[in-house]
């Protein structure tokens, strides 16, 4: 409400500037909405690619509805006088300021809009491609032990089964019109509309995939009191059949339904009875996704890893289900 009464007293305002100059009003009077419009759209735009918050959103289209009025008062109050007669006495306007100085705000205008378009999308990882084909994103390998062994290059086999892999799990996650390619002899872009997902949830892709339920040592954690991989490997992605999203009927939470081999469910029974009382940690790539702490001998081949959130339980169940990556990508500026 405040919105439109301010943008009604600024529609009332640059009318009565332009008649004072002489000019016929309607012209301003269409102006005014106009840049108020497209300059709040413009800034929810900038907002929601910033924050990803409505909330913020909404005060970066207000701040920006704000300058394109500002901008209309501008005009308004400085275009060229066309006749003097509509002004009454005492109320002749100052001498018309130079021809040079609206250009000029309108190129300054221009270019901060389309400065502000260039460092947001390259302060999240991006460039300008984006805008036509959603993101774009640069992935390495992850270790320089492999960058070395192999001699700094992604061979045309592994590019092959990076191709694919990546596909599959963008496919599975929604991602349409997917285009990757090899740049260089350590770099894969990858480009999608990117629709549904936001950029770390895409950057997750280049996980090598590989799932493992490890004995843990309380004594190992990380910096987020996690438990640290032991090497103690009681399942792995052979013993793994498939993994489905799932939500729990009494909470709405989404959990990852992991169904057993028939020989990974005879390991997780033996396991489960020889490390009654302990926590068993749940690993995909080294990190942890999930300990269980079991009590006795489970003889199930249905495991359930709860604590997912809606975004990044369908990227772990497809990053279980598809085919591994010969190496870990991690994304790259």
């Amino acid at each position: 409400m405040l919105e439109i009464i301010a943008l009604l007293f600024l529609v009332k305002k640059n009318s009565f500037n332009a008649v004072q100059r002489g000019r016929k009003p309607l012209g301003f009077i269409l102006l005014t909405p106009t840049l108020w419009i497209l300059m709040e759209l413009y800034g929810a735009f900038v907002g929601a690619l910033l924050t990803a918050n409505w909330l913020m959103s909404y005060v970066f289209a207000i701040v920006f509805a704000v300058m394109g009025g500002l901008a209309s008062y501008y005009f308004a109050k400085t275009c060229k006088i066309k006749s003097a007669e509509p002004f009454e006495q005492g109320t002749q306007p100052s001498a018309q300021k130079k021809g040079f100085i609206r250009p000029l705000i309108v190129c300054a205008v221009v270019l901060v809009m389309a400065g502000s378009l260039v460092f947001l999308f390259q302060s999240r990882g991006e460039n300008l491609e984006s805008l036509a084909t959603g993101r774009t994103i640069r992935y390495t390998p992850v270790t320089l032990e492999f960058q070395q062994a192999s001699g700094d290059l992604i061979s045309k086999e592994d590019f092959k089964i990076i191709k694919r892999v990546l596909t599959q799990r963008l496919e599975a996650n929604r991602e349409r019109n997917i285009r990757i390619s090899l740049v260089d002899e350590n770099t894969v872009k990858v480009r999608t509309e990117s629709r549904y997902n936001n950029l770390e949830t895409l950057k997750s892709m280049g996980r090598e995939g590989i799932i493992t339920f490890q004995e843990v040592d309380a004594s190992k954690r990380d910096q987020a009191n996690d438990y640290l991989p032991t090497g103690k490997v009681l399942l792995g992605t052979e013993d793994v059949k498939k993994a489905v999203v799932q939500k729990d009927k009494n909470t709405g939470q989404s959990n990852v339904l992991i169904y057993l081999t028939e020989e990974g469910t005879q390991k997780f029974a033996d396991a489960s009875e020889r490390l009654a009382g302990q926590d068993i940690g749940v690993f995909l790539d080294d990190q942890l996704i999930f300990a269980p702490r079991v009590e006795q001998r489970i003889e199930t081949s249905e495991l359930v890893i709860s604590a997912c959130d809606e975004a990044t339980a369908p990227v772990l169940a497809n990053t279980i289900n598809s085919e591994k990556l010969p190496f870990e990508l991690i994304p790259i500026e």
